[in-house]
């Protein structure tokens, strides 16, 4: 955050010291079994029980990185891994990859570029407020279905 009020302070629009790895294995397992999906999926399910237990429903959004927004080649296996885990436990989840690349690839002209901030705020991962407005969106809708009539 220091970095990027410095560069704000200064004229520019990036954070022009820091280079985002671009490797997917610099993010997340490449391999679906790996041991740290079992790490992540029991968080995710102690998240749920706690929630259960006072009442609450829980929603796991899954958000993604710049990478994958801007290249289809990009390794999804996160969202892949995910989606399954969550599935076969009957966890209620959202995954805004495919809402994000509509946005992104929706004007053939002009298509999203890597590092070009419009859907997200910083370097690579955080959402920009035209991403929030994205995630926003698609809740929307997944939101009223936990809404009792």
């Amino acid at each position: 955050q220091m970095q990027w009020l410095r560069a704000r302070s200064e004229g520019n629009d990036k954070i022009g010291v820091i280079d985002p790895p671009t490797r997917p294995e610099s993010y997340f397992p490449l391999d679906e079994e790996a041991e740290k999906w079992d790490e992540i999926t029991g968080y995710i399910q102690a998240m749920d029980e706690l929630a259960a237990a006072n009442g609450s429903e829980f929603l796991v959004i899954l958000f993604p990185l710049e990478y994958q927004v801007v290249d289809p080649t990009w390794s999804t296996v996160p969202q892949d891994v995910l989606t399954k885990r969550l599935s076969n436990l009957d966890i209620a989840y959202v995954d805004l990859l495919s809402a994000f690349q509509e946005i992104c690839h929706a004007d053939e002209q002009d298509p999203c570029q890597v590092l070009d901030y419009s859907l997200f705020a910083d370097v690579w991962m955080h959402p920009s407020r035209e991403g929030n407005q994205i995630a926003a969106d698609e809740l929307v809708s997944v939101i009223s279905d936990f809404i009792p009539d």
